[in-house]
């Protein structure tokens, strides 16, 4: 009866396909069966166009004003112009223009194709207007006047015209012109922001006259004898550049701005603006009159020009191998992986993702690539779509049930693995009632199973009378393993199986240069197309590994030997570590 058996079984021998291999390499030992396939079949979509957001990188730059004075979203963009035509800006979070801060905010630039996106952070600086007092320069001079006139303290400051609305102004000490005398005076500016300012001190002279007429000729004779040099008072104050940028002699002068036109200005000592240093010097002022008059000595720093480093954020840029991204629910993403000039960046940049994917969901997430840079600047690259889909869903699986020696139902399922990865199955078989109710479980797995290989998991049930029907769910994740059952099966098939009346006979060896782990064989019989048995075993060295160049036998037996069987189905597996 076994040799008639044995005749009327058709070896089924097919490629089998590692990861990382282009050579066939022999195929589990599968004995023909008729079975019903499920074939997954990936579809392809077609491209879609580049949004606006992905097509374009907005540029933003901090800005600092005065309390009162706003900024739009697009005015701190400094690329705008070269954005799309009715590109919309704004602010993602609000400046308090009316109250002095710092302010970190974003721009959220909106396309006419409604697509988006956000820029990195800027700060806006409001700051304080400054004091009115420190913004003019008010001058006065002293005057002659007769007996009995008046002489109010505007009238002496030879610049009040140039002073903003509503300043007022006071002598520090009282000037009695009823009286004839030299009276020491200075004036005191009152700005409408409450801020004051005190001038240089003048003389204002009160003479005697004996008549109104008198006075008035002596006075228009003292003020032909009056110089430009003697009605005016430039201010020198110092300042501070770099080496190679010079400064002029009138922008040391603060209250230039006031004096005549016409005026020049000279320094007293010439100043080196190509070498570091302190130079002291005053300003000669001349005025249109050829009257001319020299400043008090004033410093300029000259200091040493700085070499201003840019930042690795400013000078590299990631680049994306593609806008697209591909992988299966479990197994992440290295974001390293999408950068194709890795190489051209600082060494010791680190990748990641800017928002968060989840790969243990499957679907579509856009994400944008962020590198940080040695120097902790920072920098986002492109944005790419990254589809995360079923591992399952690319396993063929074909299922037999059927009952065992004892009358048992067995459920088994002969799966084909075609993804181009090692996966680990998971299997959970249930034994329902009629109204689809479990009454009991059980589970199997395996792993790895390569590309193109094969498993069979099973499960029995003791029979219940209310049960109806079997049914199971499995799973496929990535395996954190690689299959290594090439080097069980030769391609030239000189493994030894043989079928018996009572089950399989197995004998196997390590052709190959590594141990092996976990090696085993698996089994299901069949009549007439259902199941009447399973069964599983290990073909290690009784310490659960196989050495290189050692052998192991074993057997899988069947139970029912009276009814027999007309066809069977065998893998094996093993792996290359623990």
């Amino acid at each position: 009866m076994k040799k008639d058996i044995i005749n009327k079984l058709t070896l089924a021998a097919a490629a089998l396909t590692l990861a990382g291999t282009a050579a066939p390499a022999a195929q589990p030992a599968v004995f023909a069966a008729k079975k019903s396939t499920k074939t997954s079949k990936k579809t392809t979509k077609k491209r879609k166009q580049k949004t606006n957001a992905q097509t374009y990188a907005p540029a933003v730059q901090g800005q600092s004003v005065y309390v009162g004075t706003a900024v739009t979203a697009q005015s701190v963009v400094t690329n705008a112009a070269a954005l799309p035509a009715g590109s919309k800006f704004a602010f993602t979070k609000k400046v308090n223009y009316k109250k002095a801060g710092t302010y970190k905010t974003a721009v959220k630039v909106t396309y006419p194709d409604k697509s988006s996106e956000k820029t990195k952070t800027i700060t806006v600086k409001v700051q304080k207007r400054p004091k009115l007092a420190k913004l003019y320069a008010p001058v006065a001079v002293g005057v002659t006047a007769p007996v009995g006139s008046k002489v109010t303290a505007k009238s002496v400051v030879v610049n009040a015209d140039g002073m903003p609305y509503g300043t007022k102004y006071a002598f520090t000490k009282k000037v009695n012109c009823k009286k004839a005398g030299t009276y020491k005076t200075a004036v005191k500016i009152t700005y409408l922001d409450k801020s004051t300012y005190t001038t240089n001190s003048i003389k204002i002279v009160v003479t005697k006259s004996a008549s109104q007429k008198s006075k008035a000729k002596s006075s228009q004779k003292a003020a032909a004898k009056t110089t430009l040099a003697s009605q005016y008072a430039p201010k020198a104050a110092g300042v501070t550049t770099t080496a190679g940028k010079k400064v002029s002699a009138k922008s040391l002068v603060a209250n230039a701005s006031q004096l005549p036109k016409g005026t020049k200005y000279a320094f007293t000592k010439a100043v080196d603006f190509t070498t570091a240093g302190t130079y002291q010097t005053a300003v000669k002022v001349t005025y249109a009159d050829k009257s001319s008059e020299r400043t008090k000595s004033v410093a300029v720093v000259v200091k040493a020009a700085k070499t201003v480093k840019k930042t690795d954020a400013e000078i590299y840029e990631p680049a994306l191998k593609s806008a697209k991204a591909e992988t299966y629910a479990g197994e992440s993403i290295d974001a390293k992986s999408l950068v194709k000039n890795v190489a051209d960046l600082p060494k010791g940049t680190k990748f990641s993702f800017a928002n968060a994917v989840d790969f243990n969901k499957e679907g579509k997430t856009t994400a944008q690539i962020k590198a940080t840079y040695p120097d902790k600047s920072w920098d986002l690259g492109g944005k790419v779509t990254i589809t995360v889909s079923s591992l399952t869903k690319e396993m063929q699986i074909d299922s037999y049930q059927g009952k065992d020696a004892s009358g048992h139902p067995i459920e088994a399922i002969y799966v084909t693995n075609n993804a181009d990865i090692s996966v680990a199955l998971s299997a959970v078989f249930a034994l329902k009632d009629k109204k689809g109710n479990s009454l009991s479980t059980s589970s199997d797995a395996a792993n790895p199973v390569g590309p193109g290989e094969t498993a069979i998991l099973y499960a029995g049930f003791y029979d219940s009378k209310s049960a109806a029907r079997m049914d199971y769910t499995l799973t496929a994740k990535p395996s954190k393993y690689n299959s290594k059952i090439v080097d069980l099966l030769d391609q030239d098939k000189s493994n030894s199986i043989s079928l018996t009346d009572t089950g399989v006979n197995l004998s196997v060896a390590n052709k190959g240069t590594s141990t092996l782990y976990a090696p085993s064989a698996t089994a299901i019989f069949l009549k007439d197309d259902k199941l009447v048995g399973v069964g599983r075993t290990k073909l290690d060295d009784g310490s659960g590994i196989l050495s290189t160049g050692t052998g192991s036998t074993a057997t899988i037996s069947f139970a029912k030997a009276s009814d027999g069987y007309d066809n069977a189905l065998i893998t094996f597996s093993a792996r290359d570590k623990k």
